[in-house]
């Protein structure tokens, strides 16, 4: 009779359904570590120093011998940086006359990079720009497209596909709303993928295989590009993150863009991103999430801060990491921030109800049954010995 009860019980407690909530949000980020610290800007970048005193050594170096192509690509990066595209461009005609002279199979490395970096740094040249001026005006966003497809050619697997990533990008930006494909909608990113296929459930990524390995791509442009403040490359990173069951990291994710929109970013698509919409659905009781990003930006921040003035303390000195190997052996990296485990869904909170009152209806009865047995006992001794 007891057994039947207890089998009554467990029958009432709710069947623990296949939702995103059940997994942890720590599972989810398992391996995933790059693209939470590109989220939160918990990577490297440096000060305008580290780049001022790279520009003038490596071109001293260069005066010395015009030959060291790769202190070319070094010059250029630095006054890309710096925000000086003109010059890095520059730097970039200059490693051409070079490569020129050489035979062509012979320096594939350096053409690729010499692609990748004037690709980049003409389409910065162009998303610096004012808005009215930048859509009058595509030139430098066309070039960068031919040049970041040649660089492609030359070396594919680059960066995780990073510079594959960018291709879409621009060519996306060169499509006005106007024009576009009559299937495309104005949340679409330059992924190519509609706004509806952004909520997927998990797996959802299998039906894109070019994508597979668009999260790395994403994140590499985040960390090692110029996508630290764009609109674009976010949104994008959100909409894979959610079509592959991510969702607190998606969350994440928008709320990055959120951030970004509170300090005045917008989309560099002509259509300047007005009918960009949030990724959901996502995880359930979402406070916890958003606490940690807040925080996590916050201590990100601080952690910059504290990155830069150790350079500084040591620029002073006329010591740089390109010269120095011991420059970072004072720097201690603080602990990056858990995830907090997620609150119990509805779900959860109901089925741990059920099974606190049925264990303490069970142990009830138990006592009730250990009573009637010691009362029993009793009697029968007292029956025994009259």
């Amino acid at each position: 009779m007891i057994r039947i009860f207890c089998l009554f019980l467990i029958s009432l407690l709710p069947a623990a359904g296949c939702i995103w909530d059940r997994d942890t949000w720590r599972e989810e980020a398992k391996g995933r570590i790059d693209t939470l610290k590109a989220i939160t800007g918990w990577f490297d970048r440096y000060p305008p120093r580290y780049y001022e005193m790279r520009l003038e050594r490596v071109t001293k170096e260069l005066e010395a011998n015009p030959q060291k192509l790769d202190l070319y690509d070094d010059a250029g990066v630095a006054c890309n940086r710096l925000g000086r595209y003109d010059e890095a461009i520059a730097w970039m005609a200059k490693k051409k006359a070079v490569l020129d002279t050489i035979q062509e199979t012979s320096a594939n490395m350096e053409r690729y990079r010499y692609h990748a970096n004037l690709g980049s740094f003409l389409g910065n040249r162009w998303a610096t720009r004012p808005a009215a001026e930048r859509n009058a005006d595509l030139s430098d966003l066309k070039e960068a497209t031919e040049h970041i497809a040649q660089a492609i050619s030359l070396n594919p697997e680059a960066h995780f596909g990073r510079e594959k990533y960018q291709l879409k990008l621009f060519e996306w930006l060169q499509t006005p709303a106007e024009q576009e494909d009559p299937a495309w909608v104005p949340e679409q990113n330059f992924l190519g993928v509609p706004f509806a296929e952004k909520q997927l459930r998990p797996g959802g990524l299998l039906k894109y295989p070019e994508l597979a390995d668009a999260e790395s791509g994403l994140a590499g442009l985040i960390h090692l590009g110029s996508a630290w403040e764009s609109i674009d490359v976010f949104d994008a990173l959100a909409s894979v993150l959610q079509a592959d069951g991510a969702s607190s990291l998606a969350l994440l994710a928008e709320m990055r863009i959120q951030e970004l929109e509170g300090e005045g970013h917008q989309s560099l698509h002509p259509s300047g991103g007005h009918s960009r919409r949030s990724h959901g659905p996502y995880v359930q009781s979402s406070w916890p999430l958003r606490e940690w990003f807040a925080s996590t930006r916050a201590q990100a921040k601080v952690r910059e801060a504290a990155w830069v003035t150790y350079q500084a303390e040591r620029f002073d000195r006329g010591l740089h990491p390109d010269t120095h190997p011991d420059f970072w052996e004072g720097w201690k990296e603080p602990k990056f921030p858990e995830l907090p485990k997620p609150p119990m869904t509805t779900q959860e909170k109901a089925t741990v109800f059920v099974a606190v009152v049925a264990g303490l209806i069970i142990g009830a009865i138990g006592i009730f049954i250990g009573l009637k047995w010691k009362k029993a006992k009793a009697r029968n001794r007292a029956l025994a010995f009259p």
